[in-house]
């Protein structure tokens, strides 16, 4: 682990070493502090490689640090910056945004635009002190759903869930950062980038569509569940399924915009497909029996069915089972 400190130099030399040297050392930055201070500025950095990650702890004193067109023209290579605050406090801006963080709450910043930092430090402890980690952009940005809502807000563990997932992660990885062989930097790497970007996601309207399709399409597996199961003999109207399920009829058919058929659709795909495996099957009875078995008025209903549905009649099938299988042509024909 790499360590900076500015304790070993005169005093003069310390706020010019920090501002020209330790703030080039992570991606270019402008910092300023109170003349009365300068000369008083005490700090020191811990840094560390993650894999491609890399993780930092900083000490310092108040100051604003800037990112500014200047200093983005001059960065090389762009990052994340995700910055946990453990002592004092940062007002960080970027993107027309301005977030508080304090201990125990961490911010995103991108070094694609400019940003402005205010470090305030602990009145008791005459510092403020963050966990820094530098992600490579690349790395995340694919994977955000939407990047520019994800900077210069608060992320807390007092909101629980993602935030606080992410924030113990980051805590963790770096306190085991030096106990960890290269599989251990991979495994740390990708569990902190799955968390972080979890987290950034979290609230975003894209991700609150993505969750609304999710509950949808686990609630329409649901209802298909529903179908199979009472092909004999349920009520499978719309206004039945819908009682059952405790949502409206409209919500019913909703369920089903995305699917590849509609609610009713369904009902009549599960019920032909149903009687194609009986008579495959080469089960015994009347064909008017099947019919009725798997919920068709009359022979004439399941004819016109299945004559849409597999492009033939199914005393056709009957004929052919002996020489196919459920998997036949004409069942993989409908089915693809």
């Amino acid at each position: 682990m790499a360590y900076w400190t500015l304790d070993s130099l005169a005093p003069r030399e310390r706020f010019p070493y920090w501002r020209e040297v330790l703030c080039q050392a992570f991606t270019p930055l402008a910092a300023d502090v109170d003349r009365e201070k300068a000369f008083g500025h005490s700090g020191w950095v811990r840094s560390m490689p993650v894999s491609d990650t890399n993780g930092a702890e900083i000490a310092s004193r108040s100051q604003v640090i800037s990112h500014g067109p200047r200093e983005v023209r001059r960065t090389d290579r762009h990052h994340i910056f995700v910055n946990v605050m453990l002592e004092g406090s940062c007002i960080v801006e970027q993107d027309g945004r301005c977030a508080s963080i304090a201990s125990g709450g961490y911010s995103v910043v991108d070094t694609t635009r400019e940003y402005r930092q205010l470090y305030v430090e602990d009145s008791q402890r005459g510092r403020w002190r963050a966990l820094s980690y530098r992600l490579p952009r690349e790395s995340v940005i694919d994977q955000l759903f939407e990047p520019l809502a994800s900077t210069a807000e608060l992320h807390s563990a007092a909101q629980g869930g993602m935030a606080a997932l992410a924030l113990s992660t980051m805590l963790n990885v770096w306190r085991n950062a030096e106990q960890l062989d290269r599989r251990g930097m991979l495994a740390a790497e990708t569990s902190l980038h799955a968390v972080l970007v979890a987290a950034m996601n979290k609230g975003t309207p894209h991700a609150e569509r993505a969750d609304r399709a999710a509950r949808d399409a686990a609630m329409r597996a649901a209802v298909e569940r529903h179908i199979e199961a009472g092909l004999q003999g349920r009520d499978l109207s719309a206004t039945s399924t819908a009682r059952a399920f405790s949502i409206s009829v409209r919500k019913l058919h909703g369920l089903f915009e995305q699917a590849d058929r509609s609610y009713a659709q369904t009902v009549k795909h599960m019920r032909v497909r149903a009687c194609a495996e009986d008579l495959m099957s080469g089960t015994a009875g009347a064909m008017t029996d099947i019919a009725l078995r798997w919920g068709f008025s009359d022979l004439s209903h399941l004819n016109r069915t299945f004559r849409s549905e597999y492009g033939c009649l199914p005393s056709a099938l009957r004929r052919a089972a002996p020489r196919s299988s459920p998997s036949g042509s004409v069942i993989e024909r409908q089915r693809g």
